[in-house]
């Protein structure tokens, strides 16, 4: 398991996230986790013994420590396999989006009102908003001559 060295103990500790490893009356290690869905898992460590080549419970910590890493990470790929989708779609959406907004500051206003996602605005309103949008763009043009595109 991953460890870290805590300010206030000198007692090294797992990474949160990494599960609970815990011994039963019995002597056998288990590790305990929440897995994608939610729920708490238990499974019992074991090992594949090398004489009989069946898996045999772990009665050692440092094995059962090595053991339950190997799950944890395993339980984290999957975990993370999601959540790395979810970022993926979540950078294309963001891409889609700056495509559509590299406008020039000239054409902005006219964008605007073509617009099928503006919302429906009287004449009154309307030309607020442009005031308002024309005032802006007097002052990047004065603050920031450089900026051409919105």
């Amino acid at each position: 398991m991953a460890k870290i060295k805590t300010d206030s103990a000198k007692k090294m500790r797992r990474m949160k996230g990494s599960g609970a490893i815990f011994k039963r009356p019995n002597g056998n290690y288990c590790v305990q986790y929440t897995d994608v869905t939610g729920k708490k898992k238990t499974k019992v460590l074991t090992v594949e013994d090398p004489d009989t080549k069946k898996l045999v419970p772990i009665r050692n910590r440092e094995k059962a420590d090595a053991a339950a890493k190997e799950i944890i990470e395993e339980y984290h790929k999957i975990k993370h396999a999601d959540t790395n989708e979810k970022h993926l779609a979540q950078v294309n959406e963001y891409r889609k989006v700056t495509s559509h907004v590299n406008i020039p500051l000239n054409q902005a206003w006219d964008k605007y009102v073509a617009s099928q996602s503006r919302p429906a605005s009287g004449p009154t309103t309307l030309k607020a908003y442009k005031r308002i949008l024309n005032q802006f763009l007097r002052w990047v043009k004065t603050n920031y001559p450089t900026i051409t595109n919105i």
